[in-house]
């Protein structure tokens, strides 16, 4: 999957520590890494004339330590804006901005340490790397190995999310892909209180709409949810989200939600 390549178009190391913790594993820039080896951890997505995919790799650092991280690769799989509404920009690089934006408004994600982008002859590349999630496993994860024995953990787990979340929302942006395995927590069966950080975060955008903010990711995530974990939990998740300032009326409409009755939201969530 390597090309002719020039010079980098854009290049961040956001952190000279890890900056340095790169380069002594000979990875100094754009060419290097994207010359490295891939371990996918599926296999890459496949989009009209260009792919996208994530490996994860152990670096070592200069005192031995190991530190893992995902790097995300992918050349032609561009998303289009106002600003190039023709051949669009990496959605890396909308996905990049998200986590500082959010990380500035203290919401909790993954920890974003590089991003580059290179025009060459069969494209645009482009490269994002995150800090691996040390500690955590997806929502949807955490269901399925501890929810049955432990269920106050549970209610903690779903207090998080309903907290990040609408931290979210109220930073004025919209996730637009709120699934289970898009949200992690601390990967232990109890704790006195739990983090859910979010992840995936390409898609993500500002909108100045409240309602639309409130109820697209909502309402998504429960359709994704609602087959799997008990209508119970899904209610108490609604409950702690709706506690932190939203209406009654709200409230209503995420129990017909609940009860598959939410036709009348199609053009919102559309």
């Amino acid at each position: 999957m390597s090309s002719k390549t020039h010079q980098p178009k854009r290049e961040f190391f956001t952190n000279p520590t890890w900056q340095a913790i790169f380069e002594s594993n000979h990875l100094h820039g754009f060419k290097e890494i994207w010359q490295f080896p891939e371990q996918w951890v599926e296999p890459p997505n496949q989009r009209r004339n260009g792919w996208s995919g994530v490996s994860k790799i152990e670096l070592q650092s200069p005192s031995s330590e190991k530190h893992p991280v995902f790097i995300k690769k992918q050349l032609n799989h561009n998303t289009k804006t106002i600003r190039h509404p023709i051949h669009g920009i990496p959605t890396f690089s909308r996905e990049f901005s998200n986590l500082q934006l959010l990380q500035q408004n203290n919401i909790p994600t993954a920890v974003p340490l590089y991003y580059g982008e290179m025009h060459t002859s069969e494209g645009m590349q482009a490269i994002l790397i995150t800090q691996e999630l040390e500690g955590y496993c997806s929502l949807e994860q955490w269901y399925q190995r501890y929810r049955s024995q432990h269920l106050s953990s549970w209610q903690l787990v779903l207090k998080a999310v309903a907290r990040s979340i609408k931290a979210l929302h109220d930073s004025g942006f919209t996730h637009n892909c709120l699934y289970p395995k898009h949200i992690f927590v601390n990967d232990v069966p109890s704790s006195a209180s739990f983090t859910a950080k979010l992840i995936d975060l390409e898609k993500a955008k500002r909108n100045p709409i409240r309602k639309q903010r409130f109820y697209k990711d909502l309402a998504r995530f429960i359709r994704h949810t609602k087959h799997t974990m008990a209508k119970q939990d899904l209610e108490y998740f609604v409950s702690q989200y709706l506690n932190h300032g939203s209406s009654i009326k709200n409230m209503a409409i995420f129990y017909n939600i609940l009860e598959g009755e939410d036709s009348e939201l199609n053009p919102i969530l559309a």
